[in-house]
């Protein structure tokens, strides 16, 4: 459940980055997501001080800036490139996971990560256009895919134990503490709300706000009981459940690059992963 609401929030932040401004978009949405949470768990939940600074430091850093970063990526591009873009989050998690459990990476994720950064280069039209259409949303929705590396692993370490729940509250608070002065920023540069505004753009942000705090819960809940690399092997379905949820929504069809480029994303996450049934890195 918590990709299919990953997935389809892709078109949902391109309508409401047409309603709102993107620090608008983001600072909301978390606002949203931690009153969904702070509802759904009965209130906030009673831990040390110093696990709250822990998670909030998660969440502002994880949570805050890869939203911030995704938003202002596929306000600048599409939803469809973010979609297949963020196929590499599963080659990020699983890097993410080796690097803090100090092994190599083998041969086999080395190479998916460079076959993955390849079909990100097709995809963006780099290759056909040019870096000036595509080279700042590119680089915004590689600077999301890290940012979630880091927070996946994080929130596996911490969801391991603690409640679950507590861990997607305190966390969706930090996101909102990084996210919620944007709006700040886009106020002053008269960007809050469009004059155009639509209801779509409304009914697309609460939409992101309520199922981020579902999502996230599920997302904590997941973690609590599966390594993060073996997770990142169900992730692979995000960018196909993003790209047809933008087809459907927005109308976005795939174009030959993004059908090629998708390809060799899904088959980088292939290359990184198929050996998984045996052991897919050497300890360190």
């Amino acid at each position: 459940m918590c990709l299919v609401l990953f997935g389809s929030s892709f078109p949902a932040f391109k309508l409401a980055t047409e309603g709102f401004g993107v620090g608008t978009v983001a600072g909301v949405r978390f606002a949203v997501a931690t009153a969904t949470l702070v509802l759904i768990g009965g209130g906030l939940p009673a831990l040390e001080r110093e696990l709250w600074r822990r998670l909030l430091l998660i969440g502002a850093v994880g949570l805050g800036g890869q939203t911030v970063a995704m938003t202002a990526g596929i306000d600048a591009g599409s939803s469809t490139l973010g979609a297949l873009v963020l196929g590499l989050e599963p080659i990020g998690v699983a890097v993410a996971a080796v690097l803090v459990a100090r092994e190599r990476p083998t041969p086999a994720t080395l190479a998916g990560l460079a076959l993955g950064l390849a079909g990100v280069a097709v995809v963006s039209g780099l290759l056909t256009s040019g870096v000036s259409g595509a080279g700042r949303p590119v680089a915004f929705l590689l600077l999301t895919v890290v940012l979630f590396a880091a927070y996946t692993v994080s929130v596996r370490r911490e969801a391991g134990r603690l409640d679950a729940g507590a861990v997607a509250v305190v966390t969706s608070i930090g996101a909102s503490m990084l996210s919620l002065p944007l709006i700040g920023f886009d106020a002053a540069r008269g960007q809050v709300v469009q004059p155009d505004l639509r209801a779509s753009a409304v009914a697309a942000l609460l939409y992101i706000g309520v199922g981020t705090g579902i999502a996230y819960l599920l997302f904590a809940h997941v973690l609590s009981r599966l390594p993060a690399s073996r997770f990142a092997v169900a992730m692979y379905a995000v960018p196909t459940i993003g790209v047809l949820a933008s087809w459907a929504v927005l109308g976005e069809r795939p174009i030959a690059r993004d059908v090629v480029g998708g390809a060799m994303i899904l088959a980088a996450v292939w290359v990184a992963e198929h050996r998984r049934g045996g052991r897919d890195v050497a300890a360190g």
